[in-house]
């Protein structure tokens, strides 16, 4: 894909590191573990990025995912490019995977490289959502974004749980919690009587 004079190009990745253990706080964008991981790929990407694509604009992480750890990223260009740009990423990826192997101490599963152009691309793909949301795209900006299901919230990017786990109050005089599919969290009382919550 090549970009026009028309606008941005934006294209998708993904890269799976083999030695890295996934933890819980790497769902959580503002943990510490998630910050030192981010920077640290930043710090080691950004300068192969910089140097070896013309045109290159700006580099981000998405998210990281489970899988080892997959991490999910995203690198928009200039408006004029005059190069297949996804080969020449996948050409740069192959090359920093075969040099954090030598180099640094990240293992990357060169096989698992996934880079796709945001015009051809499912952004759905790169985000990853659990399965108590979906996955919306905005018309306008493209961008995707996890909504949950009734019932569930999100607490600092955190995949959708439920709302009795997350409000462990949610139901006052010793009601018990339970979510109702389409619905939402609800109380049901100790005559089985199911009164509805407020929902996120």
């Amino acid at each position: 894909t090549t970009a026009s004079n028309s606008k941005e190009l934006v294209v998708f990745f993904s890269l799976r590191v083999t030695n890295i253990v996934f933890s819980e706080d790497l769902f959580n964008k503002n943990s510490s573990e998630y910050r030192s991981l981010e920077n640290r790929f930043i710090e080691l990407l950004l300068p192969y990025l910089q140097s070896n694509l013309t045109g290159f604009k700006q580099f981000e992480i998405l998210n990281f995912r489970n899988g080892s750890v997959v991490v999910n990223s995203k690198v928009k260009f200039g408006k004029s490019v005059p190069y297949n740009v996804t080969q020449a990423v996948q050409c740069v990826l192959e090359e920093f995977c075969d040099a954090a192997a030598r180099r640094l101490d990240i293992k990357i599963d060169s096989h698992s490289l996934d880079i796709e152009p945001a015009d051809e691309a499912d952004p759905c793909k790169f985000l990853a959502c659990n399965e108590f949301s979906k996955c919306t795209v905005n018309l306008w900006t493209k961008e995707a974004q996890c909504l949950c299901d009734p019932g569930y919230m999100t607490l600092d990017g955190s995949p959708c749980q439920s709302l009795c786990v997350v409000q462990t109050d949610f139901c006052l005089n010793g009601g018990e919690c339970e979510i109702v599919p389409g619905h939402g969290a609800a109380c049901r009382e100790r005559e089985q009587t199911t009164i509805p919550g407020l929902t996120s």
